[in-house]
C-alpha cells in the first residue's frame, strides 16, 4: 500500500482528520501595544501561511483580553484530541514561530495545532472576553435560519448542544450565544457594525472572501475586497494588531487567489490607497479577470503581460503570467515564471505539488520528480512530499534511492497519536526495498 494511501488511512481512523495544510511563515511583527483605527491609520499586519501561526501574536495579548474579530468562513473551533491537551498548552505558552511552523499543519512528522483548531485552543488560553466571527453567509440577511445554522454548527462540533441551543438571532444578520463561556456573536457582512467597547484583535483569512465568492461577473474579487477594507474603516475599532492567513497550501484555496490577501496587507499599511486610484497592476488585473468570464482570451493575455513588464517584482503578477503561460501550452516559459513567484513568495510553491500530481497522472516522470524536489526545498518540514517521491521512484525500478529517502524519514520524531504505524511501515519498505 503506498505511503501516501497509508498516511490517509491512519487519518481517518483517529477521527481527527483535517485538510492538509503546510505553511512558511511570513511575518512582519510589530511590538507595539498602542490601539490603531484600522484604515484610518497604517497597520503593518502579521502575515502567516495558516491560521495556526497566528496565536504567537496573540498570546502577547493574553492580560487585556481583547476581543477577537474573526473573517474567515471557518470558525477554528475544531475539538483538540484531550491526548494532546498539555503539548498545545505548552505550544501557546513557550512555542517560537518555528515550534509554531514544525507543528501547526498535519503535513508534519509531529502535528499538535490544527489549523482549524485555532482558536479552540485559544480560548482554552483564555486569551479573549469575546469573539465577534463575520461568517460569509451567501444568504440574504432575511434569509439566515438560526436552526439550520444551529445544526450545521453542532455536526461540525464547533459548539455542543447546549451552545448551540443558546444562539440566537438579536438583530437581522446578528446571532449571539456563547463558546467556551465566552460571548460570541457571529454576523453576516450585511449588518449592521457591532459596537465593540474594548481593543481588538482582527484575524482574517482568504477563506472569507472564497465564501462570498461567486465570479468575477457578481462578486468580482476586487469590489469584494473594497467592500471589506471599508466596512474595517467605518468599524472605528480600537485595534491592536492584525494577523492574516492565506492557507493555499494543501490546496485549501487557489493559488490564483492569493493575490487578495497580499493586497489586503498593502491596503492595510498604506490606508490611503482606498481613496486613491486604484493601483495599476490591480486594475490590470481586475479587467483580465473580467475578460476572462467573457471569453475575451486576448485581451486578457495583454493585461497580464503588461503587469509582468511593468511589475517584475510582484510574486502575484509572476504567478498570473505562469498561469497565462500554462494555458497558452508554452511550459518550460511558465515553470520559469513560477520559479520567480517560489522566490518572491514561498507560498507559491504549492504549485509545485499541483504540478507533479498532474505529472504523475500523465506520464511525466523526470517533470515529477524535478518538481517534488523544488517542494521539498521549501517545505522541508513536509516529509510526504519525499515520501511521494519515493514511491515514485519504487515504480521507476530506482529502489536504491527509495530506500534512501524511506531510511531518512525513519528518523522523523513521528506523532504517535496521528500516525501511530508510519514507522513500523517505513521500516518495512527501506528493508523490502533493501532486499530487491
Amino acid at each position: 500500500m503506498p505511503i501516501l494511501i497509508l498516511f490517509l488511512i491512519t487519518l481517518l481512523a483517529t477521527n481527527f482528520a483535517s485538510a492538509a495544510e503546510t505553511s512558511q511563515v511570513q511575518a512582519s511583527t510589530i511590538k507595539s501595544e498602542t490601539v490603531t483605527r484600522i484604515m484610518r491609520e497604517s497597520i503593518v499586519p502579521n502575515r502567516f501561511e495558516l491560521p495556526s501561526q497566528a496565536p504567537q501574536i496573540w498570546r502577547k495579548y493574553k492580560q487585556q483580553r481583547p476581543a477577537l474579530v474573526l473573517f474567515s468562513e471557518h470558525p477554528f473551533l475544531q475539538q483538540i484530541p484531550p491526548q494532546l491537551h498539555t503539548r498545545i498548552n505548552s505550544l501557546l505558552e513557550e512555542g517560537t514561530a518555528d515550534d509554531f511552523y514544525r507543528h501547526g499543519s498535519i503535513q508534519r512528522c509531529d502535528p499538535l495545532l490544527l489549523p482549524m483548531q485555532t482558536l479552540n485552543a485559544a480560548l482554552s488560553q483564555q486569551y479573549f472576553s469575546e469573539i465577534i466571527w463575520y461568517f460569509p453567509f451567501r444568504q440574504n440577511l432575511a434569509d439566515v435560519s438560526i436552526d439550520d445554522f444551529r445544526t450545521q454548527m453542532t455536526k461540525a462540533g464547533f459548539l455542543n448542544t447546549a451552545e448551540a441551543d443558546k444562539l440566537k438571532i438579536i438583530e437581522e444578520g446578528v446571532i449571539e450565544g456563547d463558546v467556551q463561556g465566552v460571548p460570541l456573536r457571529i454576523i453576516h457582512p450585511l449588518a449592521s457594525l457591532p459596537e465593540i467597547n474594548r481593543p481588538i484583535l482582527l484575524h482574517i483569512d482568504l477563506g472569507y472572501f472564497r465564501g462570498l465568492y461567486i465570479n468575477e461577473i457578481s462578486t468580482p474579487a476586487y469590489d469584494l475586497l473594497q467592500e471589506t477594507v471599508e466596512l474595517l474603516r467605518d468599524s472605528q475599532w480600537n485595534t491592536l494588531e492584525i494577523t492574516l492567513s492565506t492557507s493555499t497550501e494543501g490546496g485549501n484555496y487557489s493559488l490564483a487567489t492569493r493575490f487578495v490577501i497580499a493586497d489586503l496587507a498593502r491596503l492595510l499599511t498604506n490606508p490611503a490607497l482606498l481613496d486613491d486610484k486604484m493601483p495599476a497592476s490591480w486594475k490590470n488585473r481586475k479587467e483580465a479577470m473580467f475578460n476572462q468570464n467573457f471569453f475575451q482570451e486576448s485581451k486578457a493575455r495583454e493585461l497580464i503581460q503588461l503587469n509582468a513588464m511593468k511589475f517584475p517584482n510582484d510574486p502575484t503578477i509572476q504567478y498570473d503570467t505562469y498561469q497565462l503561460l500554462i494555458k497558452a501550452g508554452d511550459n518550460q516559459t511558465a515553470f520559469n515564471h513560477l520559479d520567480k513567484a517560489v522566490v518572491l513568495d514561498p507560498g507559491y510553491a504549492e504549485g509545485y505539488l499541483v504540478l507533479a500530481e498532474k505529472g504523475q497522472k500523465e506520464g511525466w516522470y523526470a517533470q515529477t520528480l524535478i518538481f517534488l524536489d523544488k517542494a521539498a526545498k521549501v517545505y522541508p518540514q513536509n516529509p510526504f512530499i519525499l515520501l511521494q517521491k519515493a514511491d515514485l521512484l519504487i515504480s521507476l525500478k530506482r529502489e536504491s534511492e527509495a530506500k534512501s529517502i524511506y531510511s531518512q524519514q525513519q528518523k522523523c520524531s513521528w506523532s504517535k497519536f496521528f500516525y501511530p504505524t508510519i514507522s513500523e511501515e517505513l521500516k518495512k519498505r527501506s528493508s523490502t526495498t533493501k532486499k530487491k
